[in-house]
């Protein structure tokens, strides 16, 4: 299961180290350049037995890597960073929409590897659950058909 990452805004300046480049913490926001300009929350630091930080985006549906030396990392600014906390905080409903009660009901595979996570209310989870379930079935047997396999 994915966990939801929490984006913390961090107060100007007191990241940045002493050569001047950004220095992230745990729960920090940030901007991977190296990565294209992602957005995300820095989960895991550089230490002895870890080469690189890791970051997650701010939904935690994706994860990947950025550089031990932190080159590619640049900071949020608080503002924007809680528009961004904002943003992912609640979700809601695929079909109605609301955030009233909304639990997730199942997740689907991305191409990236990662699992994308499906929300629903308490009155449209099953029907969600189980149209996810139908899709991934026939996605499966299409593929399956593709490689030349029975179906």
């Amino acid at each position: 299961m994915t966990r939801r990452a929490s984006a913390r805004p961090r107060s100007p300046g007191k990241e940045i180290k002493a050569d001047g480049l950004f220095a992230p913490r745990l729960g920090d926001l940030a901007l991977d350049i190296g990565k294209g300009g992602r957005v995300g929350v820095v989960t895991a630091l550089p230490g002895d037995s870890r080469k690189t930080y890791e970051l997650c985006s701010p939904d935690g549906v994706s994860t990947w890597s950025s550089s031990r030396d932190g080159t590619s990392l640049h900071p949020i600014p608080p503002a924007t960073a809680e528009t961004v906390a904002r943003t992912v905080a609640a979700p809601s409903c695929r079909i109605c929409g609301t955030p009233d009660d909304t639990r997730r009901v199942a997740s689907v595979p991305t191409p990236s590897g990662g699992d994308r996570p499906v929300y629903g209310c308490p009155v449209h989870a099953e029907t969600l659950r189980q149209a996810v379930e139908t899709t991934l079935r026939a996605a499966e047997a299409l593929t399956r058909v593709m490689r030349g396999g029975a179906s």
